[in-house]
């Protein structure tokens, strides 16, 4: 069997069962790395803080998942790494507040939340440089916020909301 978060699982039956990851490694300051999701095949979302202050995780794997919760990443500064999440359709705040993420692709995404002058989705993410959401429509208040690595990201046609302070301080960005 596996052990996740201190749930032990018997059979493959049993993970094949599993839709969501909730806060069973939150905080979990062990973890670098889980490609764990690439066993747990039916898992599609993320719950709130799932991964949120696993300081030390370096990689996940995520390409089935359609929905984060909020904070799923927050404070994950060792996660180094492109998220590319093709099936991702919805997404809570905060989800990669402070984190280390280089690259964000998800082309099926249609809106990302913002929050406040303090705390937004991709806030501080100082080693994003790249993002691409070609059918966005809505960036809310301060998403990018101190993401001063960002240079490579064009607003999109399909963009009809841009809220505000969404790009302040993003300083490598030129807008032509």
């Amino acid at each position: 069997g596996y052990c996740y978060g201190g749930f032990l699982i018997e059979a493959t039956e049993d993970i094949e069962g599993v839709t969501t990851i909730s806060t069973w490694f939150q905080n979990n300051t062990e973890i670098e790395t889980f490609d764990e999701l690439e066993r747990f095949t039916g898992v599609t979302s993320l719950s709130d803080y799932a991964f949120s202050g696993c300081t030390n995780l370096q990689k996940v794997a995520i390409k089935n998942i359609a929905s984060f919760g909020h904070s799923v990443f927050r404070q994950c500064s060792s996660l180094v790494q492109d998220i590319y999440a093709p099936n991702l359709t919805s997404m809570g705040i905060l989800c990669f507040l402070n984190s280390g993420i280089t690259s964000f692709v998800a082309p099926l995404l249609k809106a990302i939340p913002g929050y406040s002058a303090s705390e937004s989705t991709f806030m501080k993410c100082t080693n994003l440089v790249k993002v691409e959401t070609p059918i966005l429509e809505s960036i809310g208040n301060y998403v990018f916020s101190g993401c001063a690595s960002l240079s490579d990201f064009s607003l999109p046609e399909s963009l009809t909301t841009l809220g505000n302070g969404a790009l302040y301080n993003c300083t490598a960005l030129s807008y032509d």
